[in-house]
């Protein structure tokens, strides 16, 4: 387990309840790990392990995406709960990283075609590999891989996997059986083309192959070839990740693919960590076909079962008849999480924020089972200890999965309406996951019984633990033909003598032990009947199926219970199922009994389960004790704690009454059962982000804001203070909920965080307003809600993570400098034609939130002649003209808008007037600056039109400030000017023109200096007392005085 210290908010509160870091984290052999979305939506049911919060995760996004994806993973671990990042074969959920790839990361077509992504390329292997390993930088711990069983016939035609192919059949055939299969030269075969030539069969595409398989031992070694190279990628893409979690991060991460639930789940299984699957429950036919086979059969490989499906996200049972439909939870949830849990399963909240927000969907109804589970630790966890068990023959479901998996499956059904406790042996075929084989290491004198269901492909080793088992005293049960195959399909029922024992209905003495056989696969026949399919999810259980069930159980019954003693007899329905487990602390025997009896209806609305009665019972006592010192402890949902069961001693057995009960209940049978702990979670708060869209201060994929109209604050994007919304749960009362800042003026570094407000609220699920009022003025501000519920437990919260941010600017933003055209000066006469012109200047200055936007036109004062709206990456600017009237003054205007909404104002950036100059332009113009004053010099322009010049000046720090006139030269003779009254030390710009004899305007010269008035210091006063004193001594006289 990863320990990793965290900073918390300690400035909250004196009274903030620090998480226990070290406490133990949801592993995936955790029968209570509870998988999910997060907190905030599962209060009263938390889950252990938030499941693709974030969707798929990889480097390509924003680095300051994937610190806040950090920071609330850090957040979730300090409250002891972990994130599981997903991922899958077949597609990229990636925009960027499928990009990187290209075509180097796709499958390949027969004909050629690129789609898709699998494990044959590398490209993608190690792309998939890196992804995870940026997972585990911000704190990952599972692993999920989508599509993880991909149709391995025609995967791909990549140059890759041809090349491995050669390998193979380099390293597994020689010359002589290469050449026999049509392989003349190994270096240089290519199976591609050889597939689609007609010695290959002539194939075109993948689909064809599909379609039509190839037959022979050149097709054998090619799937041969690919199973290999799908065991190599899962190693690779494990072992990978893991060893960099631990070198890097001393954690320990997990792993679980979607292989659904044949044989295929079972190939790779040592690989990962646990098992997942989509099972479907609407067309598999549940509640009826239930999904025990499989979180039992996981067990032997000291693992455990998640299914992805559950009724309220299945469409027929969520009433949407939508596979996508919101979640809803409804009484047949309570079901499900109780046959799950029970039978040694992982679970999954049925819930999420889609569901939460739309639906209303709360876990209210399932949290007195999260309770139950959470509040009696001591009843699971357990190790199996079934009566019987089953055994899955592998080898035979590879091959055959129609003539085994319903009879494998079925009898399990029996077993489970006949109240007979069972647990799974898993025979393995010798040629997966590298030879190891749980059947070798099994115990079987742990059972009264050991069932074959139709178990033929089996190898000579498991044959001989069988025997052994039934020589030295077990009884085995055989449904059909039994073993009469080895693990390659051949028949060698001649050299062994073990399925002689089976195949008709028969029990024989074999040595110490018995043989029961049953010459129908009654599994089979069991599995048929369980429900009738009306459509592929339309099922029912007609009056014919329970006659049939009652029909077999009793063909079971006759031939089994006056062999295989009872250890557990109840008046029980038979849809009340019994599992039971054993506590290798003090050998108490737990007893799990799941109620299925429900009413199903057209509106899940109006599900209903049948209460149990009363039911007499009886059940043996367990090793280790006595009829004196055996306890029965009974616990159910509603009533979690413990009661004493009184009992009579019958023959050995304790006979008793079950209290009725409506969905789960636990019997204890040895020591009393603890008392239930306390159970109160810790309350959980958030912004609102499904009503605002998004975090306003998300950013794309350059890092930059996204969502400027959201986050910015100040400008037309909305006013100051501002609200957002907020929802907070606890599986009791919050009672406050608290919102924090901390101020920012760079982004970049960040003050300490200040509470802001506490405000009062009532209610497991709230919602509301709060407001805020950017109390330290222009910046950046980040924010985050904390509740505290009505027993003062506070959310967990680190110091690290923010929930949100916004930006807050109200200041205008400046106009651009240097402007200039391409061929003209800014005040000058252009004579035409004129058809276009050409701006550009400096990118806009904005003291925060920066230039976004600008509307520029060109105006003669009363209509705009042409007009454009530019974004923040344009610069320039090159209007068409027409319509231009001669000796007419027309001027560029401009108007910006900051990403804040703050829009500056309408300035002037360049003028001209159309048609010929009037008159010359003032030569060699020179400023001297003086006192308060400029003192303006030129030479007279050489033009009989001159008539006198104009003077204008304006503050230079006023780019585009109004000219302020400066007065006018009195005739065409005069060559200075003063401009008068300016303040000393500041600086100004000053335009000169020259004004025609009929009043026109010649070019408006903008002098390209600015100049600042100067104080002129006063001589001094003259001296006064002086005195004049000769040295004789050194020829020289000395001068004193007064000033």
């Amino acid at each position: 387990m990863r320990l990793k210290i965290v900073t918390l908010l300690y400035i909250i509160s004196s009274n903030f309840c620090f998480p226990d870091l070290f406490s133990d984290i949801g592993s995936p052999d955790d029968n209570l790990t509870i998988f999910g979305a997060r907190p905030i939506y599962t209060n009263g049911g938390k889950t252990n392990v938030i499941v693709d919060d974030f969707s798929w995760i990889d480097d390509t996004r924003p680095a300051e995406e994937l610190n806040q994806i950090a920071a609330a993973i850090e957040e979730w671990k300090a409250a002891g709960i972990q994130y599981a990042a997903y991922y899958g074969l077949g597609g990229v959920e990636s925009a960027a990283g499928a990009a990187s790839m290209g075509d180097a990361g796709k499958v390949r077509n027969l004909d050629g075609n690129y789609g898709g992504y699998n494990f044959t390329r590398s490209a993608f292997r190690d792309y998939l590999i890196n992804a995870g390993k940026t997972a585990v930088d911000l704190g990952a711990t599972y692993f999920l891989l989508d599509g993880a069983a991909p149709g391995l016939k025609a995967l791909s035609f990549d140059d890759e996997i041809l090349a491995e192919f050669r390998y193979y059949l380099q390293a597994n055939f020689n010359d002589l059986e290469l050449e026999a299969i049509g392989v003349t030269d190994v270096a240089t075969f290519n199976y591609r083309d050889y597939l689609v030539s007609s010695e290959g069969g002539n194939y075109t595409n993948n689909d064809s192959i599909i379609n039509n398989n190839p037959s022979g031992t050149l097709w054998e070694a090619w799937l041969s070839n690919i199973r290999d190279l799908e065991r190599a990628f899962f190693e690779e893409w494990t072992s990978s990740i893991r060893n960099y979690a631990k070198n890097e991060y001393s954690t320990t991460v997990y792993f679980g693919g979607n292989r659904y639930e044949g044989a295929r789940q079972w190939d790779n299984i040592d690989k990962f960590d646990f098992g997942i699957a989509e099972t479907f429950l609407d067309s598999r036919g549940y509640p009826y076909h239930n999904l025990e086979h499989i979180y039992k059969n996981i067990r032997n490989f000291n693992k455990r079962f998640w299914s992805w499906n559950f009724p309220a996200n299945t469409g027929i049972f969520n009433g949407s008849n939508d596979p996508w439909g919101k979640y809803k939870i409804t009484e047949l949830s309570k079901v499900f999480m109780a046959e799950a849990i029970a039978a040694g399963g992982l679970y999954q909240s049925p819930i999420d924020w889609v569901s939460y927000y739309h639906v209303d969907n709360r876990l209210t109804s399932l949290a007195p089972y999260y309770r139950f589970v959470r509040s009696h630790p001591g009843l699971f966890n357990l190790m199996e200890a079934g009566e019987f068990a089953v055994v899955y023959n592998e080898a035979y479901e590879i091959s055959n999965p129609e003539d085994f998996t319903k009879g494998y499956r079925g009898i399990m059904m029996l077993l489970g309406d006949v109240h007979r406790p069972f647990d799974v042996l898993f025979a393995g075929h010798p040629d997966k996951r590298g030879g190891s084989d749980p059947f070798a290491s099994a115990d079987l004198t742990a059972y009264k019984a050991i069932v074959l269901p139709n178990t033929r492909r089996m190898t000579n080793s498991q044959v001989g633990i069988l025997d052994d088992y039934l020589s030295n005293g077990g009884t085995i049960i055989g449904l059909g033909k039994i073993a009469d195959l080895d693990e390659d399909g051949n028949n060698v029922s001649s050299s062994r003598t073990f399925d002689d024992h089976f195949g008709s209905n028969a029990t024989t003495i074999v040595n110490s032990g018995k043989a029961i056989a049953f010459d129908s696969n009654l599994g089979n026949l069991y599995h048929e009947n369980a429900a009738t399919s009306n459509s592929e999810t339309n099922w029912e259980v007609t009056a014919g199926n329970l006659s049939s069930l009652s029909s077999y159980q009793s063909t079971w019954a006759s031939a089994v219970d006056g062999v295989v003693a009872r250890s557990f007899t109840t008046t029980l329905s038979r849809l009340v199922n019994i599992h039971r487990y054993r506590s290798s602390s003090d050998g108490s025997e737990i007893y799990h009994l799941v109620n299925r009896d429900i009413n199903l209806s057209e509106d899940v609305n109006n599900q209903s389960i049948n209460v149990t009665s009363e039911a007499v019972t009886s059940v043996s006592i367990p090793s280790g004790f006595n009829s004196s010192s055996v306890k029965l402890s009974w616990m159910t949902i509603e009533s979690p704690n413990p009661i004493e069961l009184p009992f009579s001693v019958n023959n050995g057995m304790l006979e008793f009454e079950i209290p009725s009960f409506v969905v789960w209940g636990v019997l204890k049978v040895g020591t009393i059962a603890d008392t239930p702990l306390s159970i109160d979670e810790e309350p959980e708060s958030n912004f609102d982000m499904i009503t605002l869209g998004n975090r306003p201060d998300r950013v794309d994929e350059n890092g930059d804001i996204s969502l400027n109209y959201m986050y910015w604050r100040g400008g037309n994007h909305g006013g100051i203070p501002w609200s957002f919304p907020y929802f907070a749960t606890d599986d009791n009362e919050v009672d406050s909920v608290r919102l924090y800042y901390r101020f920012s003026n760079d982004k970049s570094t960040w003050g300490e965080w200040l509470l802001h407000s506490t405000t009062d609220v009532s209610g497991s699920n709230v919602s509301g307003q709060l407001s805020f009022d950017a109390p330290d003025g222009e910046g950046h501000y980040q924010l985050r809600i904390q509740a505290v519920d009505d027993i003062g437990q506070y959310e967990v919260v680190i110091s690290s993570r923010d929930e949100t941010g916004y930006g807050v600017d109200w200041t205008p933003p400046q106009p651009p400098k240097n402007v200039s055209e391409a061929t003209y000066s800014s005040g000058t006469w252009i004579e035409g034609p004129l058809q276009s012109l050409a701006f550009t200047w400096d990118p806009p200055i904005d003291n925060l939130s920066g230039y976004w936007n600008a509307n520029v036109y060109i105006s003669n004062g009363h209509i705009n002649i042409a007009d454009g709206s530019l974004t923040n990456i344009d610069y320039e600017w090159s209007p068409t003209l027409s319509d231009l009237n001669i000796g007419e003054s027309y001027k560029l205007l401009y108007r910006q808008e900051d990403a804040a909404g703050n829009w500056g104002d309408t300035v002037e950036l360049f003028s001209f007037r159309y048609g010929t100059l009037p008159v010359a332009d003032l030569k060699d113009i020179e400023v001297v600056e003086k006192d308060s004053m400029l003192t303006l010099s030129w030479k007279r322009p050489i033009s009989n039109e001159y008539s006198h010049a104009s003077f204008y000046f304006r503050p230079a720090s006023d780019l585009y400030g109004n000219w302020i006139s400066a007065g006018l030269s009195p005739d065409s003779n005069t060559i200075n000017h003063d401009i008068e009254n300016l303040i000393n030390g500041t600086e100004y710009q000053v335009k000169v023109v020259s004004v025609a004899k009929d009043g026109r305007f010649g070019n408006e010269l903008v002098l390209e200096n600015v100049y600042t008035p100067l104080d002129t210091p006063s001589p001094p006063s003259a001296p006064t007392n002086v005195v004049v004193t000769p040295d004789t001594n050194i020829g020289s006289i000395n001068i004193s005085w007064t000033d």
